[in-house]
């Protein structure tokens, strides 16, 4: 009895969980994921990167060249490292 318990918890547990991420992975404010089919992709610390739409281009020119920054910036990374705001979804 003690058995059926347990796997009905664990049960519980994991549709808890399910219904948790599909939440999660439909909201629009997370980070962003794969916005390269409708963003254009311009670095905010220099102008070595000419204006993208290649999302992985994007990422790799930031990590090589501005180490330990992000790169899609909030409205206090903004603030903070004195950037010019670019209007995208990830900078509120």
């Amino acid at each position: 009895m003690k058995e059926e318990s347990k796997t009905k918890i664990n049960h519980e547990k994991n549709d808890d969980y399910k219904i948790k991420t599909s939440v999660m992975s439909d909201r629009s404010d997370t980070i962003p994921n794969n916005h390269s089919s409708y963003y254009s992709f311009e670095c905010y610390y220099c102008d070595k990167l000419p204006s993208t739409t290649n999302e992985d281009e994007y990422r790799k020119h930031v990590v090589i060249y501005h180490n330990n920054k992000p790169a899609y910036p909030s409205m206090a990374d903004l603030i903070k490292n004195n950037l010019k705001p670019q209007g995208k979804s990830w900078e509120v």
